[in-house]
Order: C-alpha cells, then structure tokens, then sequence
C-alpha cells in the first residue's frame, strides 16, 4: 500500500491493484487498474480482512478510501461483474463492521442495493425482467 502510495500521491486510490509481477524486474510490483476493471473489488476486500485482524486504523482509513472509489459504478451495469466490485468491497466491509459504524454500514447497504439492481437491469432485455433480485 505505501508504495502505490508512494508512486501514486493523492491519486493512489483512483486505481486497484490488481496482481503482482511474477518476472523480473516487475517481481512484486503491483499492477493497477481503474475502477473499471472487473477484479477492482479484492483490493478494498483484502484491506477490510487486514483491519478486521488487526484493528488498524491506517488499513480500516484504507479500506473505506478504496472501496468508496468504487461507488460510482453502483449505478452504471457495465457488466455482470459487479458482484465482484460490490461484495468483495462494500459486502465484506459491511460485515466486518460493527454498529459504531451504523452510518457507514447503512450507506454500504444502499450502495449494494444500488449495484443489485443495476446487474438486474443488465440482465432485463426487453422488458422482459428476469427477477435476478
């Protein structure tokens, strides 16, 4: 995290890791991503493990910076990928926390509910609604 941050400045979080390099000289270095991609959700997700276990302030600050980077698709069905953005991120940062966190829980809810519906209409070709919800 510090090195995307270190890299990337105030814009870090306005991309997602996504995988690793495996070869040199990339061995390690994170390949990013924007919001777009389909794998964008597991970054945000694996933060919210890491603050779970440790109780970091630092990964929980984290954890909601990257994730609500995400928010923007909650209304935008760009493809049936969206389970994987929404609950990797929102889903597992929701479960995570507890009810001192009340308000952000409930604004989580109402993202995934968003982006449910945004799926469903993906899938609702003319008008015929496939009841995915």
């Amino acid at each position: 995290m510090k090195r995307i941050e270190d890299e990337h400045g105030a814009s870090a979080t306005a991309f997602y890791p996504v995988e690793t390099g495996v070869m040199s000289p990339d061995i390690g270095r994170w390949s990013l991503r924007p919001v777009e991609d389909w794998r964008s959700g597991f970054f945000p997700g694996v933060l919210w493990e890491l603050e779970g276990h440790s109780g970091n302030a630092r990964l929980h600050d984290a954890a909601i910076a990257w994730t609500e980077g995400l928010a923007i698709l909650q209304d935008n069905p760009i493809d049936h990928d969206l389970g994987f953005r929404f609950v990797s991120s929102f889903g597992v940062g929701f479960a995570l926390q507890d009810e001192s966190h009340s308000v952000w829980r409930d604004h989580a809810q109402d993202v995934m509910a968003h982006a449910a519906l945004a799926l469903d209409q993906l899938f609702d070709v003319g008008n015929v609604p496939v009841g995915a919800l």
